[in-house]
C-alpha cells in the first residue's frame, strides 16, 4: 500500500494474526479441536498421502518427459513412476541406447518391471558426415525433424559455429556406433546379453518411419521439444536413410528374445514398415518364428511393393505356429497399379494349416481372396471372431468358379450379419469386385488433400451410410440395403445395374475407375 510516496504499514493486528502458528486468517488457536481439524484437512491436500494406485493413476495420465520430472521431486514419487517409466523401454540404433538396456538389466530391482521392449530402427546417414563438416552441414544438419528446406536452414542458423562443430562430432560418434551394430551379428550379441538377465519379456515392438513424404511442422522447434537424441546430433534418425539390412534388425531381436529364455511367454509381437521380401528371405535360416507358444497378438505392417507370392512362406509358417493367437492385424499397404498381378492373396498367409481357435479380432488391409475363401475363413472363427477390419480388399473369381462368381460385398456383408456375432466392424479404403462393385470409404477425421493443396478433414454424420453398413452388420440397425423394383434396373453405369439402391454420401461412395 502506498501512501503519499510512502509504504503505509499493515493494521498490527493483521501481521500478529498472520504470524501466529502460519494459520490463515479467521483462525485462532484457542481451540484444539480447531487445530486438529485444520491439520487434517491440509494432510487430506498433500497429494504424497494419497494411496500408491491413485498416484499410479495419475501417472499414467502424465506425458513421459513429465513422469521423468516428477520421479525428481520425492522418492515418493519415485517409487510410483518407476513401474511405469521402466516397464517399456525404449531401444534405438545406438550404443548409447543399448548401453543403457545393459546396465537397467544388471539391476535387480529395475529390470523386474520391464515388460516390453520397443524398438526404434530408425537410423542416419553416414555418408555425408564421412566427407566432412560442410557436407555434413548442408546435408545432415537438422534432418529427420519434418522442416521443409528453407525452415531447416534457419533452424541451423540459430547455433554457432562452434556448437554446430560440436554436434557433427555427436553425429559422428553416433553413427559410428550404428555402424557397428549393424554389421556382422553385433546387435544381437548385445541384444542376448542383457536381456537374459529380464525376468520377463511379455511384448515386442520395432518400426522405422515411413519413408514417404510425411506431414511438415508449421513452426521451428525448440531444441528442448526435441527427441534427447536430436539434442545431442541436431537430427533425428528416420526411414530415409535406412540400411538394407533394417529388417535384420526385427529379426535380430526376436532371435536374442527367443535365445534368452522370453519364447515361452512372449505374447505380443509388432512390426512397422517392413519390406515383406527381405523380412521373409531372413526369416528362411530361422526358427524363432515358430516357436511362440503364448503369442496372441500379432501385428505386421509391410510397406508397399511388388509383392510376390513366394514371399508369404514365413509369415504363412508364423501364423500357423501361433495356436493361441487372439488378435492378428496384416497390411500390405495398398495394391501395385503397375503390376495387378503382384498382389499378396489371402489363401497364401492364414492358410488351413493355422489353428485359429482363439481368434477374437482380425485386420486385414491390401488382399486379394475370393469371396468364398473370406466366408471360410469366417465361418472358422465364427465361435470366437468378435472385431473384423477390412481395407483395401478386392475380390476376385475363383479357379475353377463357384457359386459366388467374382463375389459381391453386399452379399457379404449379408452374410457377416446372419452368421457371425461381431461387435466391432470397420470397412475402409476400396472394396471391389473388379467387375460391378466398387465400393470406397474412410475414416472420420481422415485428411483429404486437394488440387489447390488445401487439406480438409473428414467429418461424417451418425447416420451416413458407412456408419448405417458397420451397425447392420453388428445387429444394431436395420439392413441399408434396399432391393430394387422392376423399373429402377435403368442407368448407363455400374451402380445403376445392382439389385440395390443405396443412398450413398461422403462416407460411403462408389467408383467406376475401380472397375475392369
Amino acid at each position: 500500500m502506498v501512501n503519499d510516496g510512502k509504504v503505509a504499514k499493515k493494521p498490527e493486528a493483521q501481521v500478529r494474526h498472520r504470524g501466529r502458528r502460519g494459520l490463515p486468517p479467521g483462525w485462532r488457536s484457542t481451540s484444539s479441536n480447531r487445530v486438529e481439524s485444520f491439520a487434517r484437512q491440509e494432510k487430506r491436500r498433500d497429494i504424497s498421502a494419497l494411496p500408491h494406485d491413485v498416484r499410479a493413476a495419475i501417472c499414467q495420465l502424465l506425458p513421459w518427459k513429465d513422469m521423468k520430472n516428477l520421479r525428481q521431486l520425492a522418492r515418493l514419487w519415485a517409487d510410483t513412476t518407476r513401474p511405469i517409466l521402466l516397464q517399456t523401454f525404449r531401444l534405438r540404433v545406438s550404443l548409447d541406447s543399448y548401453e543403457k538396456l545393459r546396465k537397467i538389466s544388471a539391476i535387480p530391482s529395475f529390470r523386474e518391471y520391464v515388460k516390453t521392449i520397443d524398438y526404434d530402427g530408425n537410423t542416419i546417414d553416414t555418408l555425408a558426415a564421412a566427407y566432412g563438416f560442410d557436407r555434413w552441414l548442408s546435408c545432415s544438419a537438422g534432418s529427420g525433424l519434418g522442416l521443409v528446406p528453407e525452415d531447416r536452414e534457419r533452424f541451423v542458423d540459430q547455433f554457432t559455429e562452434r556448437e554446430l562443430r560440436e554436434y557433427y562430432q555427436n553425429y559422428c560418434r553416433y553413427g559410428l556406433g550404428q555402424d557397428y551394430l549393424l554389421r556382422d551379428d553385433h546387435a544381437k550379441w548385445e541384444l542376448v546379453e542383457a536381456l537374459q538377465r529380464f525376468p520377463a519379456i511379455h511384448n515386442m515392438r520395432y518400426g522405422v518411419k515411413s519413408a514417404g513424404l510425411g506431414n511438415f511442422i508449421r513452426k521451428l522447434p525448440s531444441l528442448e521439444s526435441l527427441s534427447s537424441v536430436a539434442q545431442e546430433i541436431l537430427a533425428e534418425p528416420d526411414g530415409y536413410s535406412r540400411y538394407k539390412n533394417t529388417e535384420e534388425q526385427f529379426w535380430a531381436l526376436l532371435e536374442s528374445l527367443c535365445e534368452a529364455g522370453h519364447s515361452v511367454h512372449l505374447g505380443s509381437v509388432h512390426g512397422k514398415e517392413l519390406d515383406l521380401k527381405r523380412w521373409d528371405k531372413i526369416a528362411q535360416s530361422l526358427e524363432c518364428h515358430k516357436q511362440l507358444p503364448a503369442l496372441h497378438d500379432l501385428s505386421l505392417e509391410f510397406e508397399f511393393a511388388q509383392h510376390g507370392q513366394d514371399e508369404t512362406t514365413q509369415l504363412s509358417d508364423m501364423i500357423a505356429y501361433a495356436p493361441s493367437l487372439q488378435t492378428l492385424r496384416l497390411s500390405f499397404d495398398q495394391f501395385s497399379c503397375d503390376d495387378p498381378s503382384a498382389v499378396i492373396h489371402l489363401p497364401n498367409v492364414i492358410s488351413d494349416r493355422a489353428e485359429l481357435d482363439c481368434l477374437r479380432a482380425l485386420s486385414l488391409t491390401a488382399v486379394k481372396t475370393t469371396e468364398g475363401c473370406l466366408r471360410k475363413l469366417m465361418r472358422r472363427l465364427s465361435k470366437t471372431l468378435q472385431s473384423l477390419e477390412l481395407s483395401t480388399i478386392q475380390f476376385e473369381q475363383a479357379s475353377p468358379p463357384d457359386e459366388h462368381g467374382r463375389g459381391s460385398w453386399i452379399l457379404f456383408m449379408k452374410f457377416l450379419e446372419e452368421k457371425m456375432m461381431l461387435s466391432h466392424v470397420r470397412f475402409s479404403g476400396s472394396l471391389t469386385n473388379g467387375w460391378s462393385e466398387a465400393w470406397v470409404t474412410g475414416d472420420a477425421g481422415d485428411v483429404d488433400i486437394g488440387l489447390d493443396g488445401m487439406e480438409t478433414t473428414k467429418a461424417f454424420a451418425k447416420d451416413c451410410l458407412k456408419y448405417q453398413i458397420e451397425r447392420y452388420v453388428t445387429h444394431r440397425g436395420p439392413s441399408p440395403f434396399v432391393e430394387k423394383t422392376g423399373d429402377e434396373y435403368y442407368g448407363c453405369y455400374s451402380l445403376d445395374k445392382l439389385p440395390w439402391k443405396l443412398n450413398l454420401d461422403n462416407s460411403w461412395g462408389f467408383e467406376e475407375r475401380l472397375l475392369a
